[in-house]
């Protein structure tokens, strides 16, 4: 299922960010929008990969409580 990235998407990365704390999740957000996410319309899967390419596996610690956070 592919989400876009409105408010609702937004608000799961901001939250899932959180257990990085706020100097980290400042330094995520930068990273992401230098590999070309736009956050005005890029979609769910385009932010996994990027976090996956900076972060490796360790991304699913953000991936997993922002996609358990959009289920249905």
């Amino acid at each position: 299922m592919t989400y876009m990235l409105d408010r609702r998407v937004m608000d799961a990365l901001a939250r899932s960010l959180d257990v990085l704390g706020e100097s980290s999740k400042k330094v995520v957000l930068y990273h992401i929008s230098q590999r070309g996410v736009n956050p005005e319309g890029a979609t769910l899967e385009e932010v996994e990969a990027a976090l996956y390419a900076m972060l490796g596996p360790a991304a699913s610690i953000i991936t997993g409580p922002m996609r358990k956070e959009l289920e249905p």
